[in-house]
């Protein structure tokens, strides 16, 4: 409801604008970005292909399941990594660089094998730690970010970098010593749009935009400038929407494209949106330890203080090993239990549901079959 208001007044202040200026204010066009993508939560199921051209080409793919609502969210993570069979791991490193990225390649020239890596990343808005089965878990230094994606998915197609440091205000330069002018109106594949410009003086840095106001604030086009000409660093992402009848707040497939110094291109990195579902509210707790599930005994280390934090019990932390493997046994019985009473129940309830089922079916053939005629006796 809250959300609804915020984007009502928005459009408010934008007629109002344009009736007086005949143009919007940049700074409410922000603001109507802003006010379509603070409120969402749901779950997104994404396909992420990362390209990258220098120093050496390579490719690599991630799937990814984002759980989030508002400022906290959870990775799930699938890629394939290549495990190798020996030998320096930098020379190694370097023979994958020069088959451009290309894991199959690797593992039949005998480099490695194939192997798919789970990594899993929770961030409550003020813890970030993650789990990965080969590396163990950790409670991460938030301001540092992770090498995987862990990025707010309400940020899709409005940043360059996809970590936990870009917010949605710092994204559209809604913060202090950010400078928003309006470029002008333009068109991006039939629809018009508006060119806003953010400004960072004191970086040399600017940022772009190209809304649609007229549906729910799309961006169709984000781009990152730095310096002001682009000159060593030009970003360009490119959103696509899908279905006009979905009208999708988030785009559906994003195309992000980086040329460095001298204009080459430097990294691409694709997101398609796969299934996405803006009606469910994730449980909190997955945005925490328990959310990355965790076996029971692991040791959890915490970077920001560099000591071990404890073992994981499966509730919580404890200092000893034993004590964790102990209370995580009696969680799992005690959910197998539970598990197992609701699988009773719900065959209990399947079966007298095929007992009433067929006490009806009696009750209605023996009705019938008393109220059919009897025939008379054939005459002699």
């Amino acid at each position: 409801m809250k959300s609804s208001v915020v984007l009502v007044a928005v459009c408010a202040v934008l007629s109002s604008t344009m009736r007086v200026h005949a143009q919007p204010d940049p700074v409410a066009l922000l603001r109507g970005v802003q006010a379509a993508r603070q409120p969402l939560h749901g779950r997104l199921n994404v396909s992420a292909v990362k390209r990258q051209v220098k120093p050496q080409p390579q490719e690599g793919t991630r799937e990814l399941v984002i759980d989030f609502d508002q400022h906290r969210f959870r990775f799930l993570q699938h890629q394939m990594v290549l495990v190798a069979s020996g030998g320096d791991a930098r020379e190694n490193q370097l023979k994958v660089n020069m088959l451009g990225g290309n894991l199959d390649a690797a593992a039949n020239a005998g480099i490695g094998k194939k192997e798919e890596r789970h990594i899993r990343t929770a961030y409550d808005g003020n813890q970030l730690a993650d789990f990965c089965e080969s590396k163990g878990a950790y409670i991460q230094r938030p301001e540092r970010g992770l090498s995987q994606f862990d990025f707010d998915p309400r940020v899709f197609g409005i940043t360059r970098l996809h970590t936990i440091n870009y917010h949605l205000d710092h994204c559209l330069g809604l913060v202090k010593d950010r400078v928003a002018s309006l470029v002008g109106q333009e068109v991006i594949e039939g629809r018009p749009v508006w060119h806003v410009k953010v400004s960072v003086p004191q970086a040399d840095v600017d940022y772009h935009f190209w809304i649609e106001d007229s549906k729910g604030f799309r961006v169709h086009r984000y781009e990152y400038r730095y310096p002001s000409d682009g000159s060593k660093t030009f970003l360009v992402a490119i959103s696509e929407y899908g279905n006009e009848k979905e009208r999708p707040l988030l785009p559906k497939r994003v195309l992000v494209n980086e040329k460095g110094n001298g204009g080459a291109v430097e990294e691409e990195i694709e997101f398609r949106v796969t299934s996405a579902d803006y009606s469910v509210t994730p449980d909190p707790n997955v945005f925490t330890l328990k959310g990355l599930d965790i076996p029971p005994g692991t040791m959890v280390i915490d970077e920001r203080i560099s000591r071990v934090a404890g073992y994981w019990t499966g509730e919580g932390l404890s200092d000893s090993y034993t004590e964790a493997k102990a209370t995580g046994e009696k969680i799992a019985a005690k959910e197998e239990d539970v598990r197992r009473e609701n699988s009773y129940r719900r065959w209990l309830q399947i079966g007298v549901g095929v007992l009433l089922v067929l006490v009806v079916a009696v009750i209605a053939y023996k009705r019938f079959a008393a109220r059919r005629p009897t025939q008379p006796p054939a005459a002699t």
